[in-house]
């Protein structure tokens, strides 16, 4: 396995194939400003064509939210994680083959919890029909709801109003049904990681809810195996003359300022040091706070609004480690009145030492919900593995509680969704610092979303470079 060092790393290999701008000096130098999935999916698109990258982060390592711990034998996530089959982060790794092995989990044998009772998930057809949560009409009626989910068709018309309304709206205007209204806001919840049907489009939460029945993995050794699998392959390809990469940790990035000349364009200002660093293009692949602190008065009002006015997903996660699993047949279970998630990872993906138990548990917090009554989701938290696994005390190995971990950047709601902002971001900034993130890209979630905006932002990159060469 290859490792890098943690600070000021640099290929020996110089750029092959350069690009000449209009003063015959090297193009092509990028700066990529970020380190997670979304940084270093650009960093190697970049480097695929030729491309000289230096890659900038605040942390002492590179994986972002994707970076995993591994304590006692256990490869604890930050939160729980699941990697969506056929959509853009999947393709991208597929396509290079660089997909880490791993394992689509098993729901079938799923529970629902609903009023303090434990209920058959109806997680597939089977279940749906057997299932004991439903009454016979409410089980027809899902079914037809299902069908009629599963046949919309995203770029059309009727799909496309959707985005008007909530999902609280939509599935309140299809059933009267409690318990369907339930089930359904628990899906789109679990597939979008997010809490909020008051407010989030329900085209975008469908359309997540959709991907999510294509299936989904649990990464062996937990996503720093994708993290590891993207950086081994952009050495490889330097390391045989395609491309620079260099990888800068701890950096304390000043301010981003873009100058109106010929040359290089971007200028890059490290605290603590006194001569800028300059580049042809960047690419911001961080949180939204700090895209707008580095790129400030640069920013259209538009971009600064919208940045501004972005709701997280949070959700406060707790990560149960055992010596051996009590009630092996419980390995996955969601609260449809109480937005509580449930599962046994190391049941699907190798989580765990052999013959022990790593359990990923949630609550989705809502956008009105706050830090400050942590140990109250913890309680409920609790509450859930008491239930569904009552002695797991019995069999503690170690635990982990993440009060308010960021799920997601930004909730796909119904005003961003009518806004124009994300596409506004995806303009970037004097055409040369181009913004990618979860929170820019119309019609993926979650890592898809990081992904996708990532190669978005590198189209944009590499026909700016083209552009001055021609």
């Amino acid at each position: 396995m290859i490792q890098f060092e943690h600070r000021d790393w640099i290929s020996t290999i110089s750029l092959k194939g350069e690009i000449m701008n209009e003063n015959n000096e090297m193009g092509g130098e990028i700066a990529v400003v970020g380190g997670g999935i979304g940084g270093l999916v650009a960093a190697l698109r970049l480097v695929e064509e030729g491309r000289h990258v230096t890659l900038y982060d605040r942390a002492p390592a590179a994986g972002g939210r994707a970076a995993t711990q591994q304590k006692q034998g256990f490869f604890l996530n930050q939160g729980p994680h699941a990697l969506y089959k056929h959509l853009a982060m999947h393709t991208f790794l597929t396509e290079r083959g660089l997909l880490p092995s791993g394992k689509e989990p098993a729901i079938s044998n799923g529970k629902a919890l609903w009023h303090d009772k434990v209920y058959n998930l109806p997680g597939d057809p089977i279940a749906l029909l057997t299932n004991d949560y439903f009454s016979v009409t409410e089980k027809v009626e899902v079914g037809l709801l299902l069908q009629k989910v599963m046949s919309f068709d995203p770029q059309s018309a009727a799909f496309t109003a959707l985005n008007t309304v909530s999902v609280k709206q939509w599935i309140e205007s299809e059933t009267k049904s409690e318990r369907i209204r339930a089930f359904f806001t628990a899906m789109i919840m679990l597939s979008s990681y997010s809490a909020a049907a008051e407010i989030q489009s329900a085209g975008r939460g469908l359309a997540q809810f959709k991907s999510a029945m294509g299936g989904v993995l649990y990464l062996d050794h937990g996503w720093q195996s994708m993290v590891q699998a993207l950086r081994d392959r952009i050495h490889s390809l330097v390391a045989s003359g395609q491309g620079g990469y260099r990888e800068v940790f701890s950096a304390r990035i000043d301010k981003i300022d873009v100058v109106q000349a010929t040359g290089k364009r971007v200028v890059l200002s490290l605290h603590g040091q006194t001569e800028p660093h300059t580049y042809d293009a960047a690419i911001m692949a961080v949180p939204p706070a700090e895209t707008s602190r580095l790129l400030a008065d640069q920013l259209s009002p538009l971009q600064s609004q919208t940045l501004h006015s972005l709701v997280p997903a949070r959700a406060a996660c707790l990560d149960v480690c055992l010596s051996e699993l009590p009630q092996k047949d419980m390995t996955f279970a969601l609260g449809l009145d109480q937005n509580v998630y449930y599962s046994v990872h190391s049941a699907s993906a190798e989580l765990a030492p052999s013959g022990q138990a790593m359990i990923h548990l949630a609550v989705y917090l809502g956008p009105d919900d706050k830090e400050v009554a942590a140990h109250q989701y913890k309680d409920a938290l609790y509450a859930v593995l008491d239930r569904l696994q009552p002695s797991w005390r019995d069999h503690l190995v170690q635990e982990r509680y993440l009060p308010g971990m960021i799920a997601a950047n930004a909730i796909h709601t119904v005003d961003l969704e009518n806004s124009g902002g994300r596409a506004a971001l995806r303009e970037g900034v004097s055409g040369c610092v181009f913004i990618s993130g979860d929170f820019t890209a119309d019609d993926q979630m979650l890592v898809d979303a990081a992904c996708r905006s990532a190669l978005m932002a590198c189209d944009k990159v590499l026909a700016g470079i083209k552009s001055v060469v021609l």
